[in-house]
Parts: C-alpha cells; sequence; structure tokens
C-alpha cells in the first residue's frame, strides 16, 4: 500500500522564506464591493501598553526641566465650545523685566495644569531680590539706625534737648559744668518772688563769707525735695555785696529723673563727686556740700532737726588737699515746708531714686503734690574754720578727718537747736 504523507504545521527549516505569522482566523473577513469583488476587513487595533503603575513613572511623564532662558507658555486643548484666548505681547515701551536666577543645575518642577478658565499663559513674575527697572533705578536715603538699643536712644535724646549738648546749642554763655546764665537770668523774677514773698528768707552771718577766693560751705539738707540748694544760691545772690555765684553739688539720683537733673544743672547744681568739687575750688569758686546726702532728704519729721552722720568726712579731706575753708550753716524751716511722714524703699530701685517720699500733698496731688507750703525759711552762716594751719598731707590721718567731721557737724547741730527754740511760728518765724 502507498503510503500518505502527512502534512506538517509549521516552519520548514529547509526553506528560504519564513513561514507567516499564526493567526487564529486563517482566512480575513470580506465585504463585497460595488463591481463583485470582495475586499478583506481592516484588522483590528493594538491594544496599548499598560501603563505602570509606580508613582514615579507618572510623575516623571508630567516633569520638564526649566530652561536657563525665560519659558514661554505651554499652549493647551480648549473645549470645542470656547475659543482659545490670545497671547498678550508686552510692548516695547514697557520697561524689560530682567531674567531669573536659576541655580546651575535646573531641578525639575511639577507643571500646574492649566484649566479653560485660567489664561494659557503666565503673568511675568518678579522674585524677592528683582525687581522692575523703574522701581530699581530709585534712589532713597540710608537709614541711619542705632544698635545701642530703645534705651539708650531715650538718653539720647534726653542729652540733645535737655542735656549738655543741647544747652550748648541754646546759649553762648555756658560754662563747662551746664550753667546757663540766659536761664537764671529769665527764671530770676520767679526766684526772687520766692525769696521775698513766698518764704520770707531770713540770712544771718553773710559776712563770713569771704568776698574773694575759694570756700566751701557745709549745710545741713531740709525738706523732701532739694529746694534748699536754688534758694541758698538766690539768698547769697540778693545778699552778699560782691557778685558771687555759689555752685552746690547735688546727688546723683537726681540726674537721672528727665528735666530734673537737666534744670538743676542749668541753674548751677552740679553732680556730687570729688573731681567736680575740686575743680570748682581750684577755680576759686564759692561751693556749698550737703554731707547728710539721701539720708538729710530721707529724714522723717518728728526727726526734723536732728542731723544725720556726714558720711566718712569726704568733704573735709578736700579742703585739707585745696586749703579751703569751711562755712557751716543751718537752714531752718525747708523741713517744715515739705514735711516727710514716711518713705518707700521697696520698688523705689526701679525708678532710680532710693526712697519715694509720702508728704500730706504727694503723691496725692501729682505734680502739684511737690509744691512747698509757704513756711518762712532762715539761713545762719557760722565764722570760717581754717585750715591753713593743716598740711595738705593730712588728708590720708584718719583720726584729724574724723575730728574735723565731727566739728563741722557740732556746730551746725547747736545752731539749729538754738534756732528752732527760740522761734515763735513756722508761718511767720520770729
Amino acid at each position: 500500500m502507498a503510503r500518505t504523507r502527512k502534512t506538517v504545521l509549521g516552519d520548514n527549516p529547509f526553506s528560504s522564506e519564513p513561514a507567516a505569522p499564526e493567526t487564529k482566523n486563517e482566512r480575513a473577513p470580506t465585504s463585497p464591493t460595488a463591481d463583485g469583488s470582495a475586499l478583506p476587513h481592516p484588522s483590528p487595533p493594538e491594544k496599548p501598553a499598560r501603563k505602570a503603575k509606580t508613582k514615579g513613572a507618572t510623575a516623571a511623564a508630567q516633569i520638564q526641566p526649566i530652561p536657563s532662558r525665560t519659558r514661554k507658555p505651554t499652549a493647551t486643548k480648549t473645549p470645542s465650545n470656547t475659543q482659545p484666548k490670545k497671547s498678550q505681547t508686552t510692548p516695547a515701551s514697557q520697561p524689560s523685566v530682567s531674567k531669573k536666577l536659576v541655580p546651575s543645575s535646573p531641578q525639575p518642577v511639577v507643571e500646574k495644569q492649566t484649566s479653560a478658565e485660567e489664561p494659557s499663559e503666565r503673568k511675568p513674575s518678579f522674585s524677592i531680590a528683582e525687581e522692575p527697572r523703574d522701581r530699581s533705578e530709585q534712589v532713597t536715603e540710608p537709614i541711619e539706625r542705632s544698635d545701642a538699643g530703645p534705651e539708650a536712644a531715650v538718653s539720647d535724646y534726653f542729652s540733645r534737648q535737655w542735656g549738655r549738648q543741647g544747652m550748648r546749642n541754646r546759649a553762648e554763655t555756658i560754662d563747662d559744668f551746664g550753667y546757663d546764665r540766659d536761664a537764671e537770668t529769665h527764671l530770676s523774677p520767679l526766684l526772687d518772688f520766692l525769696h521775698d514773698r513766698y518764704f520770707r528768707v531770713e540770712v544771718e552771718g553773710a559776712h563770713h563769707i569771704p568776698a574773694s577766693g575759694r570756700a566751701l560751705i557745709v549745710a545741713n539738707h531740709a525738706g523732701a525735695f532739694p529746694y534748699d540748694g536754688i534758694m541758698l544760691r538766690t539768698a547769697l545772690r540778693k545778699s552778699l555785696p560782691a557778685d558771687r555765684q555759689l555752685r552746690w553739688l547735688v546727688e546723683d539720683h537726681w540726674f537721672y529723673m528727665p528735666f530734673v537733673g537737666a534744670f538743676l544743672n542749668r541753674m548751677g547744681a552740679v553732680r556730687a563727686c570729688q573731681d567736680n568739687a575740686q575743680r570748682l575750688l581750684q577755680q576759686e569758686r564759692l561751693v556749698a556740700v550737703f554731707p547728710e546726702g539721701a539720708k538729710g532728704t530721707g529724714r522723717l519729721f518728728k526727726d526734723k532737726h536732728k542731723l544725720q552722720r556726714f558720711g566718712r568726712g569726704g568733704f573735709v579731706r578736700l579742703c585739707l588737699r585745696t586749703q579751703t575753708p569751711i562755712i557751716p550753716c543751718a537752714i531752718l524751716g525747708g523741713e517744715e515746708s515739705m514735711p516727710l511722714l514716711c518713705r518707700i524703699e521697696s520698688f523705689a530701685h526701679l525708678i532710680g531714686v532710693p526712697h519715694i517720699p509720702i508728704t500730706p500733698t504727694f503723691p496725692w496731688l501729682g505734680v502739684l503734690g511737690a509744691i512747698p507750703a509757704p513756711t518762712r525759711w532762715q539761713f545762719i552762716f557760722g565764722e570760717p574754720i581754717q585750715i591753713e594751719r593743716h598740711s595738705p598731707s593730712g588728708a590720708d590721718d584718719t583720726v584729724l578727718v574724723g575730728r574735723l567731721t565731727e566739728r563741722v557737724r557740732a556746730t551746725i547741730q547747736v545752731t539749729l537747736d538754738r534756732a528752732s527754740a527760740s522761734r515763735r511760728s513756722v508761718w511767720f518765724g520770729g
């Protein structure tokens, strides 16, 4: 019997033509045409490749590097019912925009998709460091700032307006210690009224004050506020035949108060320290000191005529070094004009004073409470204590300094006791 061959499907290894790929439908479906021929149907479209499920592939498709120059707006598809908006061009007259600062290696930035309502092009944006040319060309003056803080700025303001620098700008007759002759001349009618009519000052022993040369007046503090110094200056100006200008030393805390220290400085007061006092005495001036200091102004009314301790005798050492005579002075009536009922020392350091005085009128009436009562004042000067018989080296002798200090204090205390005992009335004297 003859053997029959079976057709082997697949590629023929000995054939030069490659076999067609195997498909499910061997014959493509046909459709009749107008002339009766059949045309094959088009093959179905190929399926697109699956998208990557990773987030990085999706972000990478939307990430584009920023070009080195200004980017042009990208065109977006618009719906069929809307028309694309025309791009707005900048006229030549408008200032050109400076290019953006781009880092050396461009970093990918995710683009924001524009919607149909938003314009397709971007508006020119300016960085913080760059501005349009018309604004950058504006020249402004540099602003001077103080690095010392608000407290130094406030102190600088007071020094310029009311301090020594401000006084030099206002008057030409300013000495080295801040005394303003013009300011005292303007206030002389008020000071004369206080001396003659308000306090009715009586001066005893003015002949003990030398007509020329240096001298140191040592007096007791009278009252809670320093009216005694300026009234003592006014009394000597009106009582002495010679034109002798008294300069008195004031405690430091008064100079820290606004307006008060500058006002006293312009009236002739000087900050209390050894250097200032020595300079004044070397200029052959008349100087007044109050050795009690803050303890004298803080003395209660019940102890009004009891002197406090005179420190460590600094004024005696000064007089020994400069060979200056000491003139004791007793002030009577000032403590009755500003009687100190009590003092507050707990939080007084917050305002830069040793204590807060409580008087019948202060602080209940505010600023009006600082006006003294119209009592009768007395200034009693004793005989000068000569220092010439002691050498300047005696300033280092503690025993000598203590003995002279106690002698001056005892002289003033005896004068106060005698004058207060003989006085009939605080208001009218006697």
